[in-house]
């Protein structure tokens, strides 16, 4: 077990930022009612959603790093080796927790500085 161990850690070093290759960010702003952290039951509907993303994302896409309540917005950090696959893991759900209109996803396909892509959310945009 431990030649195994030794051979996957060669590798790593030889594969140059395989090992140091940075997560790429996506996050999810949710625009939250008229209060600066939404309502009672918008706060519960928002932490099933949380523990909904975090299934989803089980199979390895990524992980939820935190989530910030400010400005009336909720927003749900999440990060993994590649944004877009995160993306069409969580979408999904995002969606069908119906945000309001105003909220908006961010993808950003490496550190900070590289491109981003922006989407929308809320009932204006239609399910894809």
């Amino acid at each position: 077990m431990h030649a195994v161990a030794a051979g996957l850690a060669a590798l790593l070093v030889a594969i140059p930022g395989a090992a140091t290759a940075p997560e790429q960010p996506v996050s999810v702003h949710l625009r939250l009612d008229e209060r600066p952290h939404g309502s009672r039951a918008e706060r519960e509907r928002l932490r099933d959603l949380e523990y909904a993303l975090m299934e989803r994302l089980a199979g390895g896409a990524g992980r939820l790093v935190r989530d910030e309540w400010r400005d009336g917005f909720c927003v749900l950090h999440l990060a993994g080796p590649d944004a877009r696959a995160l993306w069409a893991a969580v979408e999904p759900a995002v969606r069908a927790a119906r945000p309001r209109t105003g909220s908006y996803a961010v993808l950003r396909a490496g550190p900070e500085g590289a491109p981003e892509e922006r989407i929308p959310l809320g009932a204006v945009t239609p399910p894809r």
